[in-house]
């Protein structure tokens, strides 16, 4: 008479062993390359922002604002007053066009933007380009000590991949850079690195508990305050799409200081269910 509760509670009891991938060989940087730092003045501030191009279908609202030719932005902008949507520039008929000196209508097909863009610089000489860097490998979490050597907030140091293979590339060599760098400066003690699909055991006022962390990335800033590493993170046991997570509000993401208050501490789960603190 009992048997479905207690499948459920066996269930309910298991600890979910999650498979981490720590590899460098992934992707590197975006597709898309960047022009060289043009300056611009926003609110009586210089700011360089870069140009990029990208097809009409693909663009945003907020993009097409930034198309750089006046004639160009112009004839897509009343073209969208019609369509209302740029993704159904997708279709050819729909696309804008300009007049030209032979008198027959020049497609628009693609756009060149302005926008403020944070890019890396590879390769040298003729092979100089600049990219938007595709993913990050790993966080670097560490404690900001007083005097007294007590921990006063948590901050991180996130690693791209671009700059996770930079690293491994000393390797040997007089300048070796280690993959992982555990020492950010006096005053400051390591906890550990965080990569996602790695798990985290804290109490966010949902009681104690092991989430799974499902992104890490840069916060952006608010109030003239400095951007901040977040990590984004799940109940080890949700295996939902993120959309779906995110409309059951299951979905948290917060900066480093905040795991620190709900007393955050990385941990490795073998594959039979065993929870053991991690420091690495």
């Amino acid at each position: 008479p009992d048997f479905v509760d207690s499948v459920r509670g066996a269930v309910d009891g298991i600890v979910v062993s999650h498979r981490v991938d720590r590899r460098v060989r992934r992707k590197m940087h975006n597709d898309t390359l960047y022009s060289k730092p043009y300056q611009r003045f926003v609110k009586g501030k210089p700011v360089e922002v870069r140009r990029y191009r990208k097809w009409l279908q693909n663009l945003s609202t907020k993009e097409v604002e930034g198309i750089v030719d006046k004639a160009v932005r112009e004839a897509v902008q009343e073209k969208l007053k019609t369509l209302g949507d740029p993704k159904k520039f997708s279709d050819g008929s729909n696309l804008p066009f300009l007049p030209s000196k032979s008198g027959l209508p020049t497609v628009i097909r693609s756009a060149r933007i302005e926008r403020v863009q944070t890019v890396q610089k590879i390769g040298k000489g003729d092979r100089e380009r600049f990219v938007g860097l595709g993913s990050n490998h790993h966080l670097e979490v560490f404690a900001v000590l007083d005097k007294e050597g007590n921990e006063t907030k948590w901050d991180g140091r996130l690693v791209s991949t671009y700059e996770a293979m930079q690293r491994l590339r000393t390797k040997g060599t007089a300048n070796e850079i280690p993959l992982v760098q555990k020492d950010h400066g006096p005053g400051t003690r390591f906890k550990f690195t965080l990569c996602s699909g790695e798990m985290i055991e804290l109490d966010d006022g949902e009681g104690k508990r092991l989430c799974v962390a499902r992104s890490i990335s840069q916060k952006a800033a608010k109030n003239d305050r400095q951007d901040a590493p977040q990590v984004e993170f799940v109940a080890s046991t949700d295996s939902r799409l993120q959309k779906d997570i995110k409309a059951a509000k299951h979905w948290c993401a917060n900066p480093v200081n905040t795991l620190r208050r709900y007393g955050c501490q990385k941990v490795v789960i073998s594959p039979i269910g065993e929870v053991a603190v991690s420091h690495d």
